[in-house]
């Protein structure tokens, strides 16, 4: 979105002229992320100035991105006193949802649970283009990881071989040169990646490879899940211990433009060198780097031959004197400081 809607000037002008632009980092305050999140990052969220949402969608291209902030502004100017009237008796009917006691879980059996669950997968299964109908396409790694352990648990193969299915699907998202999976795509063909890479994506896609690799589904998982590692050892990993937060999807050329990561992923090692590094966020959060040091230590024990971050992290040894992976790490340059917000934040 950086590139295709907020550098343009109508974009710009009407942000400033009829709106106040506050920009989020989504990871530092999961708690503003948690309330406005509209399906996805980057989210552009309208409020009213009590904090309600009059508006928010994901991933909106710059005409849609104009149409949404024209019509809401034209609303509230027109209807101020009825907006801010329903936005005050909402956040009362929120409040009060906290001076009742907890709503009863309802009651239900954990096979009828899982029945349920796995009836909607299969109902959602895209047939055409692989995953879970819909668009943006996201990588469902953690239904991968639902659907082998339903398989084990009742040894019905047809679960087993959706589970591949959903996968198979989301590897389309694997960066083929550097490795590494990029987080979304914008189209229900698995086109137009977004191609920043997040630690929090690619611990859950290791984790998801690791599960089909012990539900016994062959090398091409068990080759993806030593690129992925590979791929966070060599470009995320910190020298201090620890995986950095996320990859930007673009890449900031010497005249101050960026370059399109869909463009720049698409080159091969050493053209994509020759037009510089994605900036590498240099933040460590704590629930992504457990995600992953478990998984690793998952894949570790099923001889997963990992890099030396993996086989550090299994000896509980101090850190390696350089990132596995067979790269250099990530050059001290690309590093953003922490203070900066990553490109999915919005």
């Amino acid at each position: 979105m950086d590139l295709e809607a907020w550098n343009d000037t109508s974009v710009v002008r009407l942000v400033y002229q009829s709106y106040v632009p506050i920009r989020v980092d989504a990871d530092r305050r999961s708690d503003i992320a948690d309330r406005y999140l509209a399906g996805g990052w980057p989210t552009t969220a309208v409020l009213e100035p009590g904090g309600q949402m009059l508006g928010a969608q994901a991933v909106i291209g710059r005409d849609a991105l104009v149409q949404m902030l024209t019509q809401l502004r034209d609303l509230y100017a027109k209807n101020r006193t009825d907006v801010e009237r329903r936005s005050a008796e909402s956040a009362r009917r929120v409040a009060r949802t906290w001076e009742n006691e907890a709503p009863v879980a309802p009651t239900m059996e954990l096979d009828d649970w899982i029945d349920r669950n796995v009836s909607a997968l299969r109902d959602a299964e895209d047939r055409e283009h692989g995953g879970i109908v819909g668009k943006p396409k996201t990588p469902q790694f953690e239904t991968v990881r639902f659907l082998v352990a339903a398989s084990a648990s009742r040894k019905d193969t047809a679960l087993r071989g959706l589970a591949l299915r959903v996968l198979d699907a989301a590897l389309r998202l694997e960066d083929s040169t550097w490795g590494g999976f990029f987080r979304m795509a914008g189209e229900e063909d698995w086109k137009r990646p977004r191609t920043e890479k997040l630690l929090d994506v690619n611990a859950r896609a290791l984790g998801a490879l690791v599960s089909a690799v012990d539900a016994g589904g062959g090398t091409r998982y068990r080759d993806a899940a030593r690129r992925t590692e590979a791929y966070a050892a060599t470009w995320l990993w910190s020298p201090r211990g620890g995986w950095y937060g996320s990859q930007d999807a673009d890449v900031p050329r010497k005249d101050g433009t960026l370059l399109a990561g869909e463009v720049y992923y698409s080159l091969q090692d050493q053209t994509r060198r020759k037009q510089g590094l994605p900036m590498v966020d240099s933040s460590l959060y704590a629930d992504a780097n457990a995600r992953m040091a478990a998984v690793i230590l998952r894949g570790t024990q099923g001889r997963l031959a990992l890099s030396r971050v993996a086989e550090w992290i299994a000896r509980g040894a101090g850190t390696p004197d350089r990132p596995g992976g067979g790269g250099a790490g990530v050059p001290r340059s690309v590093r953003r400081h922490q203070g900066a917000a990553p490109s999915r934040a919005r």
